[in-house]
């Protein structure tokens, strides 16, 4: 249970958009990260795919040091996803 929402009346999805009501956040920009995340070796143990593909997502900015994170609702799941920095150092390289 997330507290300190305003969740949904039950049996509603809550959007990735109203989960990130009041959290600086913002969509992906295409020279800011990857579409997908390719998972890295120890990522790959703890889920049944090599990657992932994002559709409704916001990313977040770590002002202290620019760390990049992704946040996505789907039916309902809630995925957190920080990227690796040598992911985010490359893709911005090329």
């Amino acid at each position: 249970m997330i507290y300190g929402f305003n969740m949904p009346p039950q049996n509603e999805i809550i959007t990735t958009e109203e989960l990130m009501e009041g959290i600086e956040s913002k969509p992906r920009g295409p020279k800011c990260r990857p579409d997908v995340l390719e998972y890295t070796d120890s990522m790959k143990r703890h889920f049944p795919h090599d990657h992932t593909e994002f559709y409704k997502e916001m990313d977040i900015e770590r002002k202290t040091d620019g760390r990049l994170a992704t946040v996505e609702c789907l039916d309902l799941t809630f995925f957190f996803f920080v990227w690796p920095e040598e992911i985010i150092r490359n893709f911005r390289k090329n």
